[in-house]
């Protein structure tokens, strides 16, 4: 459901330097334990303005941070 090690992973690589969960949980105003019940999956729920405020420290849109990595989804016909 989660797609954020991927997200997280292409920061890093754009800004060339290693991001730790604590720093994105600091910028995001987002618990820790929460922001990583969400990055392992393992979260019941997700309130909006996470979701906003994750979107916004990454720069992606909500589609990159819920769509699983490793999942093709087929073409619209």
């Amino acid at each position: 459901m989660f797609n954020l090690y991927e997200v997280k992973s292409r920061k890093e690589t754009t800004e060339k330097r290693s991001i730790s969960w604590a720093e994105v949980s600091r910028e995001t105003g987002i618990r820790h334990a929460q922001l990583l019940a969400m990055a392992n999956n393992e979260a019941k729920r997700i309130a909006p303005e996470h979701l906003s405020a994750l979107c916004v420290y990454f720069g992606v849109e909500i589609g990159d941070v819920l769509t699983p990595a490793d999942v093709d989804l087929p073409l619209a016909a």
